[in-house]
């Protein structure tokens, strides 16, 4: 399950991409962000989704939020 938003053009904004990455960072990376202790450690779900956090690697950058591994009955969990 994942959910992506669509964020900003890279070229039209370099500083907005810089701390769309800096965000992204903070929240996915390592066992001390945020999404990893409240979603990884509360076992609400086993690993991130593919492609997770902020991808500036095409011209309309998107952020996504995700998680992969989760039982059905689990879903509205995890989407909360």
């Amino acid at each position: 399950m994942g959910i992506t938003y669509v964020c900003n053009e890279m070229a039209e904004d370099p500083y907005e991409t810089f701390k769309m990455q800096i965000l992204s960072d903070l929240l996915f990376d390592g066992p001390n962000s945020l999404f990893y202790k409240n979603i990884i450690e509360k076992d609400i779900a086993p690993n991130y989704c593919p492609g997770h956090g902020y991808d500036n690697t095409t011209r309309q950058s998107t952020f996504t939020v995700g998680v992969q591994g989760i039982e059905a009955k689990d879903f509205h969990k995890a989407e909360k």
